[in-house]
C-alpha cells in the first residue's frame, strides 16, 4: 500500500503528457544570420493555457525565452524571439530571428498547465545554426528556350563576400558577383540581396546547359541539378503553290548541280580528314632531330590538341607505383610566365581537384614533403618521403594563377604505395662525364612482361620504345629488354643538354629519373719510357676525347626534311586543285543558268508582240472627185478616181521591209458626146 501510494505522484506526473498532447517539426538546421519559425500544436481544451518557449537540455531546467502572457517577461531572448498564439487553430508558432552558432541547442514547445501535481506539457527540437551555404531546391528544371532560377541561402559571415556561379568540373567557367552584388549577361543573371540570398537565373536555356552547378561565397559552396527539357514538338506547316509558279528549268539545273556540288564537296572533306591529321599525326610523334632541345621550346599547340584527342602519349594522369617507406622525387615542369607565381602539392584521395589538401608550398618543407622551385630551368620538384600505404591517392603539382576565372596550372599524379611495386628503377638519380656514357635500368612485374616499354625526356615528352629503332632518333640512346623483368637504357656520348628529367614507362605506369652530366674529362699526355739492356725506345702515348661524327644522320635528317616539305606542297596543291574544280562547277552552272533566264525572255517577249490578224481585216483609202461642167453647151461629166491604197491591218512584215508601205493608185476616165 505504501508503494502504492509512492507511485501515485508519478502517475499523475505522466497525466498531462497523455491528455494534452503537444507536437512540433523535427530538427532543423538554420543558417547564421537567418531565421526560423517553429510551428507548436496542442489539444483544445488547453486554448486558453499559457504558452511559452524555452531552452535548454533538460525541460525541468529550461530558460524561457518567450510567453503568450508577458512578451516582456523573457529578457534572455533580447528581442530576437516572438511568440503568437492562435487558439482557433489550436496552434502557437514561435520565431527566432538573427541566429548565431551559440544558439545551437534544444529548444522546447511548452503549454503551462499549472498545479503542484501536474507537468507542463512540451515538445523538444533541436535547432543547428550553421556557418556556411544552402540552397532552396537542389534540382531544377527549365524547358529549351525559357529560364530558370535558383536561390541559394548564405550565413551572415558571407554578406560582403563576392557571390559565384559555376558549372560543376569547369572552375573556368565561375562567373561571379561585381560591388554591387550582380552580374548580368545574355543568358545568365546573378543577384544578391546582401541579406542572405542569392538569386541566379538562366535564360535562354540550351539542352548543353543540362548539368551540375555549384553555387558558391568564399570557401563554401552547395551542388544544384539543372534539367533542360526540349521544346514541346509542333506540326509544321506546309504552303502549297500552284504548279504554274514552279519553273522547270530550275527544277532541272538544281538535279543537276546539287548532286555534282554535293560530290565535290565530300571528297574534298574525305582529303582533309584523311590527310591533314595523318601530316600531324607524322608530326607529332616524330622525335626531336637532337637530343639537345632547348627546354623553352614548347611542341605545337596541335600537337598538344592531338595528343588529347587521339590519345597519342597522351599521359592525362600520370600513374607511379612506390615501395612502402620508400621516397620519390617528381618534377613539375611549368611555363616560363610563370617563374614568379607560387607553386604548391596537394593531395585528394578520391581525386577532387577542388578539395585537394595543400601538403607544401615552393621551396618549404613540410613533415614529409619538400618542394623546390628551379626558376631558371622553369621546373619544380617534390619529394615525399617515408611513403606509407595511406600516402595513395591522387596528387597534383599546381602553378597558382589566381582569380575565379583563370583555373590554376596544374599536372596530375596518381601514386600507389605497396610493398611490391610494379615499376621501378634501380637508381632514381645517375650521373656521367660529357662525351661519356651511363645506364639505367628499369625493373617491373610479370604482369607487364608483354607490355611496351619506353624510355622518355620529360620535358617534350621524346620517346624511345624497345624494339623500336627509328631513323629520326638518335642513335646514342639504346633501349633493349635486360632479361626477364627489366630493360635498360644506354646513353653514350653525353652532352650537357642530356642533363634533365626522364620516365621508364611501361603502358600507363611510370617512374622518374634524374640524369646529371659534369664537364668531360681534361685531356691529357702521359709519357712512357720503357728500358731494355740492348734497346732503349722512348714510346709517347696521348689519350684524346672521342669525336662526334654525326655527317651521315645530318645529310639523314636533311633529306626526310625535303621529303616532308615536299609531301606539305603535294597537299596544299591537292586541296587547292579540288577547291578550283569546285569553283569551276559553280561557273559553268550559274553561266548556264544566265543563258537559259536570257532565251526564255526573248521568247517571252516574241510571244507578246506576234499575233495573227484575220484576212478580212482589210482597209480601203479611197477619194472620189466629182468634176462640174464649166459651160452648158459642153454636155461632159468627168468622174476621176485615183488614191486607191489598199493594206492589211496590223500584217506582220519580215524584218528587213517592216518599214516599207506598198500602195496603186487606179484612175479612169469617161467622155460622153452628144449628137
Amino acid at each position: 500500500m505504501t508503494a502504492l501510494l509512492f507511485l501515485l505522484p508519478l502517475l499523475f506526473h505522466q497525466l498531462p503528457d497523455a491528455v494534452c498532447t503537444v507536437t512540433t517539426i523535427g530538427d532543423q538546421t538554420v543558417l547564421e544570420g537567418q531565421s526560423v519559425t517553429v510551428p507548436c500544436h496542442y489539444t483544445p481544451q488547453y486554448s486558453l493555457n499559457v504558452k511559452y518557449w524555452c531552452q535548454g537540455t533538460m525541460r525541468e531546467f529550461c530558460s524561457s525565452l518567450a510567453r503568450t502572457d508577458n512578451p516582456e517577461s523573457a529578457p534572455l531572448a533580447k528581442g530576437k524571439v516572438t511568440i503568437v498564439d492562435d487558439p482557433s487553430q489550436n496552434i502557437f508558432s514561435v520565431t527566432m530571428r538573427d541566429l548565431k552558432e551559440s544558439d545551437t541547442g534544444w529548444y522546447w514547445c511548452a503549454v503551462e498547465v499549472g498545479g503542484m501535481w501536474n507537468v507542463d506539457s512540451t515538445a523538444s527540437i533541436y535547432i543547428t545554426v550553421i556557418h556556411g551555404m544552402t540552397v532552396v531546391n537542389s534540382m531544377v528544371t527549365g524547358q529549351e528556350g525559357g529560364s530558370v532560377s535558383v536561390q541559394c541561402q548564405y550565413s551572415e559571415k558571407h554578406r560582403e563576400s563576392e557571390k559565384r556561379w559555376c558549372r560543376s568540373g569547369y572552375i573556368s567557367s565561375c562567373k561571379t558577383t561585381d560591388s554591387n552584388g550582380t552580374f548580368s549577361s545574355r543568358s545568365l543573371l546573378i543577384s544578391d540581396d546582401r541579406e542572405s540570398i542569392i538569386t541566379i537565373t538562366m535564360m535562354n536555356l540550351e539542352m548543353r546547359d543540362a548539368g551540375w552547378y555549384l553555387c558558391g561565397s568564399g570557401q563554401q559552396q552547395v551542388s544544384v541539378h539543372v534539367l533542360v527539357t526540349p521544346r514541346p514538338t509542333t506540326t509544321p506547316s506546309i504552303t502549297t503553290e500552284h504548279p504554274s509558279v514552279l519553273k522547270s528549268e530550275d527544277s532541272k539545273s538544281r538535279a543537276f548541280w546539287h548532286p555534282a556540288l554535293m560530290v565535290c564537296g565530300a571528297l574534298l572533306l574525305l582529303l582533309t580528314a584523311v590527310l591533314v591529321p595523318w601530316r600531324i599525326r607524322e608530326k607529332c610523334k616524330r622525335e626531336p632531330e637532337k637530343r639537345a632541345v632547348d627546354a623553352t621550346k614548347a611542341k605545337p599547340m596541335v600537337c598538344l590538341i592531338w595528343k588529347h584527342i587521339i590519345g597519342i602519349e597522351s599521359w592525362r594522369t600520370r600513374q607511379i607505383t612506390q615501395k612502402i617507406g620508400g621516397m620519390v622525387d617528381i618534377p613539375c615542369h611549368y611555363d616560363m610566365k610563370y617563374r614568379q607565381h607560387n607553386k604548391y602539392w596537394c593531395y585528394d584521395a578520391r581525386g577532387a581537384f577542388n578539395y585537394c589538401k595543400i601538403l607544401a608550398y615552393g621551396n618549404t618543407t613540410r613533415e614529409r614533403v619538400t618542394v623546390i622551385d628551379s626558376p631558371a630551368q622553369s621546373l619544380f620538384t617534390v619529394t615525399m618521403s617515408d611513403l606509407q600505404s595511406g600516402d595513395t591517392g591522387m596528387y597534383w603539382c599546381v602553378v597558382e594563377i589566381g582569380g575565379h576565372l583563370e583555373p590554376d596550372d596544374k599536372e596530375q599524379f596518381y601514386i600507389t604505395v605497396k610493398s611490391d611495386p610494379d615499376l621501378s628503377v634501380m637508381h632514381s638519380s645517375v650521373s656521367g662525364h660529357e662525351g661519356g656514357m651511363v645506364s639505367v635500368n628499369c625493373l617491373y612485374s610479370s604482369n607487364y612482361q608483354k607490355k611496351k616499354k619506353q624510355w622518355c625526356r620529360s620535358k617534350d615528352w621524346s620517346c624511345y620504345t624497345v624494339g623500336r629503332t627509328k631513323t629520326s632518333q638518335n642513335s646514342s640512346v639504346q633501349i633493349s629488354e635486360a632479361g626477364t623483368g627489366s630493360f635498360s637504357v644506354n646513353i653514350s656520348e653525353l652532352k650537357k643538354s642530356d642533363a634533365g628529367w626522364y620516365w621508364c614507362k611501361t603502358e600507363t605506369l611510370q617512374i622518374p629519373v634524374h640524369l646529371f652530366v659534369s664537364d668531360a674529362i681534361p685531356v691529357s699526355t702521359s709519357v712512357t719510357r720503357e728500358t731494355d739492356k740492348y734497346l732503349m725506345t722512348t714510346i709517347y702515348s696521348t689519350v684524346t676525347t672521342p669525336k662526334n661524327t654525326n655527317d651521315t644522320n645530318k645529310s639523314k635528317r636533311e633529306q626526310d626534311n625535303r621529303h616532308r616539305k615536299m609531301l606539305d606542297w603535294l597537299l596544299l596543291a591537292a586541296i587547292l586543285g579540288l577547291l578550283l574544280i569546285l569553283l569551276s562547277f559553280v561557273a559553268c552552272i550559274l553561266k548556264k543558268k544566265h543563258k537559259d533566264n536570257k532565251m526564255e525572255t526573248r521568247e517571252r517577249s516574241s510571244n507578246s508582240a506576234v499575233q495573227k490578224t484575220p484576212a478580212e481585216n482589210i482597209i480601203t483609202y479611197c477619194t472620189v472627185t466629182n468634176i462640174k461642167p464649166q459651160s452648158a453647151p459642153t454636155q461632159q461629166n468627168t468622174v476621176t478616181y485615183s488614191c486607191l491604197a489598199t493594206a492589211n491591218k496590223n500584217t506582220t512584215l519580215s524584218q528587213a521591209y517592216e518599214d516599207v508601205i506598198y500602195h496603186s493608185e487606179v484612175k479612169e476616165s469617161h467622155h460622153i458626146k452628144h449628137n
